[in-house]
Protein backbone atom coordinates (compact mmCIF):
# COMPACT_ATOMS: atom_id res chain seq x y z
CA UNK A 1 0.00 0.00 0.00
CA UNK A 2 1.14 3.23 0.50
CA UNK A 3 4.16 5.58 1.75
CA UNK A 4 2.15 8.11 3.65
CA UNK A 5 2.27 11.53 5.12
CA UNK A 6 0.73 14.24 7.16
CA UNK A 7 -1.04 16.67 5.22
CA UNK A 8 -0.13 20.06 6.30
CA UNK A 9 4.05 19.91 5.30
CA UNK A 10 6.99 22.57 4.86
CA UNK A 11 8.97 21.77 2.00
CA UNK A 12 12.76 21.17 3.76
CA UNK A 13 10.61 18.62 6.06
CA UNK A 14 9.75 16.66 2.77
CA UNK A 15 13.41 17.16 1.00
CA UNK A 16 14.07 15.50 4.12
CA UNK A 17 11.58 12.58 3.79
CA UNK A 18 12.09 11.62 0.43
CA UNK A 19 16.03 11.82 -0.11
CA UNK A 20 16.16 9.22 2.52
CA UNK A 21 12.74 7.22 1.70
CA UNK A 22 15.08 7.02 -1.91
CA UNK A 23 17.43 5.08 0.08
CA UNK A 24 15.04 3.16 2.63
CA UNK A 25 11.97 3.16 0.66
CA UNK A 26 10.70 0.27 2.61
CA UNK A 27 7.04 0.60 3.56
CA UNK A 28 3.57 -1.23 2.43
CA UNK A 29 2.24 1.86 4.25
CA UNK A 30 4.94 4.89 5.57
CA UNK A 31 8.59 4.36 4.72
CA UNK A 32 8.69 7.64 5.46
CA UNK A 33 6.39 10.01 7.55
CA UNK A 34 6.64 13.57 8.41
CA UNK A 35 4.94 16.38 10.30
CA UNK A 36 6.23 20.01 9.69
CA UNK A 37 7.22 22.79 12.17
CA UNK A 38 5.62 25.78 12.15
CA UNK A 39 8.56 27.81 10.43
CA UNK A 40 11.90 27.03 9.77
CA UNK A 41 14.27 28.46 12.09
CA UNK A 42 11.68 28.80 14.85
CA UNK A 43 13.31 26.43 17.56
CA UNK A 44 16.71 28.19 17.09
CA UNK A 45 16.24 31.60 16.44
CA UNK A 46 18.73 32.34 14.12
CA UNK A 47 17.36 31.68 11.28
CA UNK A 48 19.02 28.84 9.94
CA UNK A 49 17.03 24.92 9.94
CA UNK A 50 18.32 22.81 12.84
CA UNK A 51 17.78 19.19 11.97
CA UNK A 52 18.36 16.28 14.51
CA UNK A 53 19.27 13.25 12.92
CA UNK A 54 17.82 10.28 15.49
CA UNK A 55 18.99 6.58 15.02
CA UNK A 56 19.46 4.68 18.28
CA UNK A 57 17.84 1.21 18.41
CA UNK A 58 17.67 -1.14 20.91
CA UNK A 59 17.73 -4.00 18.59
CA UNK A 60 20.94 -5.47 17.55
CA UNK A 61 22.31 -5.34 14.24
CA UNK A 62 19.30 -2.98 13.10
CA UNK A 63 20.00 -1.75 9.47
CA UNK A 64 23.21 -0.36 9.96
CA UNK A 65 24.28 0.31 6.90
CA UNK A 66 20.65 2.07 5.78
CA UNK A 67 21.44 4.28 9.00
CA UNK A 68 25.11 5.07 7.74
CA UNK A 69 23.68 5.53 4.24
CA UNK A 70 20.96 8.01 5.45
CA UNK A 71 23.46 10.14 8.11
CA UNK A 72 25.40 10.66 4.97
CA UNK A 73 22.79 11.69 3.17
CA UNK A 74 21.59 14.33 5.43
CA UNK A 75 24.91 15.76 5.65
CA UNK A 76 25.06 16.06 1.95
CA UNK A 77 21.47 17.52 1.63
CA UNK A 78 22.59 19.95 4.83
CA UNK A 79 25.88 21.71 2.83
CA UNK A 80 23.25 21.90 -0.27
CA UNK A 81 20.90 23.27 1.46
CA UNK A 82 22.38 25.47 4.12
CA UNK A 83 21.05 24.00 6.89
CA UNK A 84 22.59 22.28 10.18
CA UNK A 85 22.38 18.71 10.87
CA UNK A 86 23.25 17.07 14.17
CA UNK A 87 23.91 13.09 14.43
CA UNK A 88 22.65 11.23 17.58
CA UNK A 89 21.99 7.99 19.12
CA UNK A 90 21.48 9.21 22.77
CA UNK A 91 18.09 9.13 24.07
CA UNK A 92 19.15 12.01 26.35
CA UNK A 93 18.61 14.42 23.42
CA UNK A 94 14.84 14.23 23.93
CA UNK A 95 14.39 16.97 26.83
CA UNK A 96 12.82 20.49 26.70
CA UNK A 97 16.28 21.93 27.02
CA UNK A 98 17.97 20.04 23.76
CA UNK A 99 14.74 20.03 21.51
CA UNK A 100 14.42 23.63 21.47
CA UNK A 101 17.45 24.04 19.43
CA UNK A 102 16.06 21.84 16.83
CA UNK A 103 13.58 22.88 14.43
CA UNK A 104 12.76 19.06 12.49
CA UNK A 105 13.84 15.77 14.30
CA UNK A 106 14.37 12.76 11.69
CA UNK A 107 13.88 8.95 13.47
CA UNK A 108 16.25 7.55 11.15
CA UNK A 109 15.66 3.87 11.28
CA UNK A 110 15.74 4.18 15.07
CA UNK A 111 14.20 0.71 16.35
CA UNK A 112 13.00 -1.37 18.91
CA UNK A 113 11.00 -0.99 22.59
CA UNK A 114 12.10 1.43 25.17
CA UNK A 115 13.90 3.40 22.99
CA UNK A 116 12.58 6.53 24.69
CA UNK A 117 11.33 6.29 28.19
CA UNK A 118 8.37 8.14 29.37
CA UNK A 119 10.00 11.77 30.52
CA UNK A 120 11.60 11.86 26.77
CA UNK A 121 8.57 11.23 25.28
CA UNK A 122 6.69 13.70 27.23
CA UNK A 123 9.58 16.07 25.86
CA UNK A 124 9.06 15.31 22.36
CA UNK A 125 5.22 15.80 22.80
CA UNK A 126 5.65 19.29 24.21
CA UNK A 127 8.11 19.87 22.11
CA UNK A 128 6.03 19.01 18.59
CA UNK A 129 3.21 21.28 20.32
CA UNK A 130 5.40 24.59 20.17
CA UNK A 131 5.66 23.67 16.11
CA UNK A 132 8.69 20.85 16.18
CA UNK A 133 8.38 18.61 13.05
CA UNK A 134 8.86 14.80 12.51
CA UNK A 135 10.57 12.84 9.70
CA UNK A 136 9.92 9.23 10.74
CA UNK A 137 11.82 6.52 8.60
CA UNK A 138 11.65 2.70 7.98
CA UNK A 139 12.62 0.82 10.67
CA UNK A 140 11.18 3.74 13.32
CA UNK A 141 7.61 2.22 12.74
CA UNK A 142 9.11 -0.69 14.80
CA UNK A 143 9.95 1.64 17.90
CA UNK A 144 8.05 2.75 21.03
CA UNK A 145 4.67 0.65 19.23
CA UNK A 146 3.30 0.80 22.49
CA UNK A 147 3.38 4.22 22.72
CA UNK A 148 -0.53 5.78 21.76
CA UNK A 149 0.64 9.26 21.35
CA UNK A 150 3.38 7.85 18.37
CA UNK A 151 0.97 5.98 17.01
CA UNK A 152 -1.87 8.22 16.57
CA UNK A 153 0.62 10.70 14.87
CA UNK A 154 1.05 7.57 12.59
CA UNK A 155 -2.47 7.52 11.69
CA UNK A 156 -3.00 4.41 13.70
CA UNK A 157 -0.63 2.00 11.96
CA UNK A 158 2.77 0.87 12.57
CA UNK A 159 5.20 -2.21 11.72
CA UNK A 160 3.77 -5.58 11.92
CA UNK A 161 6.12 -8.06 9.69
CA UNK A 162 7.39 -7.74 6.33
CA UNK A 163 8.51 -10.28 3.30
CA UNK A 164 11.89 -11.31 2.28
CA UNK A 165 13.48 -8.13 0.16
CA UNK A 166 12.29 -7.90 -3.59
CA UNK A 167 11.52 -5.52 -6.34
CA UNK A 168 7.79 -3.99 -6.42
CA UNK A 169 6.27 -1.00 -8.44
CA UNK A 170 6.07 2.30 -6.51
CA UNK A 171 3.07 4.46 -8.01
CA UNK A 172 2.62 8.30 -7.16
CA UNK A 173 -1.28 8.98 -5.97
CA UNK A 174 -0.51 12.50 -5.60
CA UNK A 175 2.22 13.99 -7.88
CA UNK A 176 0.51 17.38 -7.66
CA UNK A 177 2.51 17.96 -3.85
CA UNK A 178 6.36 19.49 -3.85
CA UNK A 179 7.46 15.84 -2.41
CA UNK A 180 6.61 14.53 -5.97
CA UNK A 181 6.04 16.83 -8.35
CA UNK A 182 9.75 15.18 -9.98
CA UNK A 183 8.93 11.50 -9.50
CA UNK A 184 7.59 9.67 -12.76
CA UNK A 185 4.51 8.14 -12.29
CA UNK A 186 5.43 4.59 -11.55
CA UNK A 187 8.70 3.12 -11.27
CA UNK A 188 10.61 -0.15 -9.58
CA UNK A 189 12.61 -0.13 -6.51
CA UNK A 190 13.74 -3.21 -4.41
CA UNK A 191 13.24 -3.38 -0.66
CA UNK A 192 12.08 -4.22 2.67
CA UNK A 193 7.96 -4.10 1.75
CA UNK A 194 6.71 -3.12 5.13
CA UNK A 195 2.86 -4.68 5.98
CA UNK A 196 1.24 -2.36 9.43
CA UNK A 197 -0.72 -3.62 11.89
CA UNK A 198 -3.75 -1.03 10.70
CA UNK A 199 -4.19 1.22 7.51
CA UNK A 200 -3.89 4.58 8.06
CA UNK A 201 -5.35 6.17 5.42
CA UNK A 202 -7.90 7.59 6.85
CA UNK A 203 -5.77 9.76 8.93
CA UNK A 204 -3.05 10.48 6.20
CA UNK A 205 -2.50 12.22 3.01
CA UNK A 206 -0.93 9.45 0.55
CA UNK A 207 1.89 10.07 -1.39
CA UNK A 208 2.30 7.17 -3.15
CA UNK A 209 1.95 3.57 -3.20
CA UNK A 210 3.73 0.22 -3.53
CA UNK A 211 1.21 -2.10 -5.92
CA UNK A 212 0.68 -5.32 -3.86
CA UNK A 213 0.23 -6.98 -7.11
CA UNK A 214 3.89 -6.89 -8.34
CA UNK A 215 5.88 -8.31 -5.19
CA UNK A 216 4.79 -11.34 -2.65
CA UNK A 217 3.84 -11.28 0.94
CA UNK A 218 1.87 -7.97 0.59
CA UNK A 219 -1.08 -7.76 3.35
CA UNK A 220 -3.54 -4.54 2.68
CA UNK A 221 -4.29 -5.30 -0.62
CA UNK A 222 -5.54 -2.27 -3.05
Amino acid sequence: MASAARYRLAWPVWALALLLAGLTLAATLGGSSATAPSQAGAQGGDGRYHVLAYSRTTIANSHPQAIAAGHDALDDLAAAEDFDVTHSDDAGMFSDHTLRQFDVVVFLNSNGEGNLNANQRNAFERWTQRGGGAVRIHADANADKAWDWKRDMMGGGLFNNHPPIQEATVEVVDSSHPATADLPASFQWSDEWYNFDADPRDEVHVLMTVDEDTYNGGEHGP
